[in-house]
């Protein structure tokens, strides 16, 4: 099946041309917020700093998608955009959580050491041993500390026996919670749940992608149509996503980024309907 990139671009600056011509002032704004002298004021500023310039790497690569006409896989990026956006959010406004953030690294680490040896194991044909790519000093600091970080990252497994597990995530809060607390409760369901439904392999995510015509053979069932229906969805919610992003930047550095890029997003996708409209 031939892919046509040429065609799906043409499509995308016939159709979204409006847009093209805000994006400069988008542009802008990002290089005023992150193409800076940075000077931290401590370990909040250095993590709500990077955190946003991971964000902007999300915006330009679901652009990139979605310019070349796979709505599908912007929308999949979408969920792990909004993640940073909300982490961002919340740690900035809650800088004594700053600490828990940074000290789940070591479990982080040593979860890779684990998957790492696991996969070892299982793909002989590698013929590779870990101490190959760790040292044996660097093995034992890694596995040290993810055992220390484990008795200070535990919640509570069955509350009847008492008994617990390391936390999944560096937060108690989920997402959502921790979303609601920053005011972003509101994007949840477009830009972290639906995208949900078309990243995982389930029968939803076949759904999304069929021709609505039951008859039409199978090599035709796969509708091409789905992926410029999905680009709305993504480019919207990606716009949305780094305004936020350059909005907790302005906020915790003083920035003066002007209002115009909220002004264009709101003349811009005003032909949105009401239901997947973000803001």
């Amino acid at each position: 099946m031939k892919v046509k990139r040429d065609n799906n671009r043409q499509w995308f600056f016939e159709t979204h041309a409006d847009f093209l011509q805000i994006l400069p002032n988008l542009e802008n704004a990002i290089e005023k917020a992150f193409d800076r002298t940075f000077t931290s004021r401590g370990p909040t500023d250095g993590v709500v700093f990077h955190l946003g310039r991971l964000c902007v790497d999300d915006f330009y690569e679901i652009l990139i998608l979605c310019e070349n006409g796979h709505g599908l896989g912007g929308m999949k990026l979408l969920r792990p955009f909004y993640e940073r956006v909300v982490t961002m959010a919340y740690i900035s406004r809650n800088p004594c959580k700053t600490e828990e953030f940074l000290g789940y690294l070591p479990i982080h680490q040593g979860k890779e050491l684990n998957h790492l040896k696991r996969f070892l194991e299982y793909a002989p044909e590698q013929e590779r041993q870990v101490s190959e790519i760790f040292s044996e000093q660097e093995i034992e600091e890694i596995e040290k500390k993810y055992k220390e970080a484990q008795v200070r990252y535990q919640e509570p497994l069955c509350t009847k026996c008492g008994t617990t597990k390391t936390q999944f995530q560096w937060s108690t809060l989920d997402i959502f919670s921790m979303a609601q607390k920053v005011g972003l409760g509101a994007f949840y369901f477009t830009s972290y749940y639906l995208p949900l439904l078309y990243g995982h392999p389930s029968f939803s995510s076949i759904m999304k992608q069929l021709a609505e015509n039951k008859d039409a053979k199978p090599s035709a069932m796969h509708d091409p149509a789905a992926q410029h229906q999905a680009v709305d969805l993504a480019l919207q919610g990606a716009h949305n996503l780094i305004l936020l992003t350059l909005a907790t930047q302005n906020e915790l550095f003083d920035l003066n980024l002007d209002n115009r890029c909220a002004q264009d997003f709101q003349t811009y996708w005003s032909h949105v309907p009401l239901l997947i409209r973000l803001t």
